[in-house]
């Protein structure tokens, strides 16, 4: 989990699991969600535009990430000017307000989202039990391991914020030197 495509992953993660749980089971929201809701005054319209957000983040990330390893796909429209353009685009160098609330939150939402999680989980009479822990087939069967692979193993730094705008800023940065290819393309595989 070294960087922020990793972060930015787990945050689309956390977003979809956190917009499930007012959609499909409200159940799910713990007091210390609501009460995070409450502190940090983000609403279910402000999850499903911090997703689009992230969403479109992923997608320059992947665009910027293309170009790097398979340059010479690209010879023809100038691969470097490519990832200027990418990095340059406002969705990939700005965060909204919402999801820079979001970021300074994130860790108390994915520690209080497992806790109710793991508290759903054992409230069940134990038949369900057995079948979260052991169908194939079930339609829950992938529950735990959805749990287990959102950020709560894994936390964010505690400066997540100052983080994503830092990561961001030096990618943009080295797309205008002229060995941005190789630079980007290390920076993306390892912690910066």
């Amino acid at each position: 989990m070294n960087n922020l495509k990793h972060y930015l992953t787990n945050l689309h993660f956390q977003t979809n699991l956190l917009i499930s749980f007012f959609l499909e089971n409200e159940s799910l929201l713990s007091p210390d969600l609501i009460s995070l809701m409450d502190k940090s005054q983000i609403e279910l319209r402000d999850l499903l535009k911090i997703k689009t957000e992230i969403v479109q983040k992923l997608s320059l990330f992947d665009s910027i990430q293309t170009v790097c390893e398979h340059p010479r796909y690209f010879m023809t429209d100038h691969p470097l000017e490519l990832i200027q353009f990418y990095s340059a685009q406002s969705e990939f160098k700005t965060l909204s307000p919402e999801l820079t609330t979001f970021l300074n939150h994130a860790i108390s939402f994915a520690q209080a989202m497992h806790k109710s999680n793991l508290e759903v989980i054992e409230n069940l009479p134990p038949l369900y039990q057995s079948i979260i822990n052991h169908s194939r087939k079930n339609r829950r069967e992938g529950f735990r391991e959805v749990l287990s692979k959102i950020v709560y193993e894994h936390p964010y730094p505690e400066i997540l914020t100052a983080e994503c705008i830092r990561i961001t800023t030096l990618i943009a940065d080295l797309a205008k030197s002229k060995t941005a290819l190789n630079f980007i393309l290390t920076s993306l595989d390892h912690e910066f």
